[in-house]
This record gives structure tokens, sequence and C-alpha cells, in this order.
């Protein structure tokens, strides 16, 4: 095959006839187009895939507050509910500690009160049970009138 253009035989031998050079130039500029979009879309991706991360551990640390709010409100309550225990408990140990101490104070001064009445002589005791009656007596009379 004869030829003038020494560069065109080889074009037609690759079947560019003869664009070659061209055509060439035209797919690398495409492929450049495409290298371009793709760095753009990656780049996108990355925005993105970042974006959703922080979200991601936002509503991690979200979570993590909540469930730690959660048990802090459990422990407290359960701490109000232990006191309130205590103060219910120790209330009725004052109680009745307080009616134990009421009782042998009763029972301290019904003691005294029976030695007093025997170191009295015989006449003054029986004015004194007199007296008491009659100020029982008295009392219930003032009740009855008051009902």
């Amino acid at each position: 095959m004869v030829t003038t253009n020494p560069g065109m035989a080889d074009d037609r031998e690759r079947g560019t006839g003869g664009r070659g050079c061209d055509v060439t130039h035209k797919k690398k500029e495409e492929l450049q187009d495409l290298n371009n979009e793709m760095d753009t879309f990656m780049m996108k991706v990355e925005e993105k895939f970042r974006s959703l991360q922080e979200e991601l551990e936002e509503v991690a640390k979200k979570k993590e507050d909540y469930y730690e709010g959660r048990q802090r409100m459990e422990e407290e309550y359960k701490q109000s509910r232990e006191r309130e225990l205590l103060l219910t408990r120790q209330s009725r140990y004052d109680f009745e500690g307080w009616w134990e101490c009421a009782k042998e104070t009763l029972k301290e001064t019904e003691v005294g009160i029976q030695k007093r009445m025997e170191e009295i002589p015989e006449v003054k005791r029986e004015t004194c049970k007199s007296f008491i009656q009659n100020r029982t007596l008295l009392g219930k009379k003032v009740n009855n009138v008051a009902n």
C-alpha cells in the first residue's frame, strides 16, 4: 500500500480512518470528564458519609445520655424510697420508744403515789381517797355536761 502520509496508513490500519489524533484526544477528554465526575461524586459520597457518621455519633451520644439519665432517675427513686422507709421506721421506733418511756413514767408515778399514800396517816389517806373520788365524780359530771 502506497501512502503519501505515513501516519494515515497507520491510522487506517487501526480503523480510525485517518482521524486517530482527534479520536484519541476526544477519548482522553471524555475520560478526563468522567474522572472529574467520578471525583465530584466520590467527594459528595465522602461528605454524605461524614455527615451520616456525625449524625450516628450524635444519636449514640443522645442514647447514652438517655440511658444514663434513666439510670440516674431510677437510682434517685430507689434512694428516696429507701429514705422514706427509713423515716417511717424511725418514726415508728420513736413513737414506740416514747410510748414505752411514757408507760414507765406512769408506772413510776403510780408507785410513787402508792409509797406516798403509805406514808400518810390513815385519816389523811381516807381524806385523800374521798378527795380523789369527789374530783373523779366532778370530772365525770363535767364531762357529762360537756357531752
